[in-house]
């Protein structure tokens, strides 16, 4: 639907409307949507970006994304980051990363939130000091993780781009 943004919406008039022409099944669908809404009011915004995300249509989650909340829940910074990325916003994407790992650092998640974020930073920014840093925090994250090795060559990589091939030549030998 082009307007996906607005069909939350419009979604209240199309039911009045409906509900003169059958009272009973719309009433009480509107007496339960009631009930719901003061506690999930913009959940169908969230439902429907996560879902457009997690189902590889970054494009139409980041669209559904720039006019909602993410929650501050790790798994949706990294759906969010994922929409933003996949769909040619790396600064979002950049932003929802850092989030994860200013915020949820201790969670399970974090090493890869740093190794994307350095993925970012290099490939899509050109920051590849930046992008060292981010590599580096995630081998700090997980030294034995299944990303440490792959993050060490990363910023190793990243580290020679950044004129200082010192610094990348002290990391190829770690």
């Amino acid at each position: 639907h082009p307007d996906a943004v607005g069909a939350s919406q419009d979604s209240a008039p199309a039911l009045d409307t409906h509900a003169t022409a059958q009272p009973k099944s719309r009433t009480s669908k509107h007496r339960a949507r009631e009930e719901r809404e003061p506690r999930d009011q913009q959940q169908p915004s969230k439902a429907a970006w996560r879902s457009l995300s997690q189902s590889g249509d970054y494009d139409g989650a980041y669209r559904l994304l720039q006019h909602s909340t993410v929650e501050d829940d790790s798994g949706a910074l990294l759906d969010a980051a994922d929409a933003a990325r996949l769909s040619g916003h790396p600064q979002a994407a950049v932003m929802y990363l850092r989030k994860v790992l200013d915020q949820h650092r201790q969670t399970p998640v974090a090493p890869l939130a740093a190794f994307t974020l350095g993925r970012v930073l290099l490939e899509r920014l050109g920051q590849p000091s930046e992008a060292a840093d981010a590599f580096a925090t995630a081998r700090k994250l997980a030294p034995s993780g299944s990303l440490a090795q792959d993050a060490l060559a990363r910023e190793v990589e990243a580290s020679s781009k950044t004129g200082y091939p010192d610094q990348a030549y002290k990391r190829a030998r770690e």
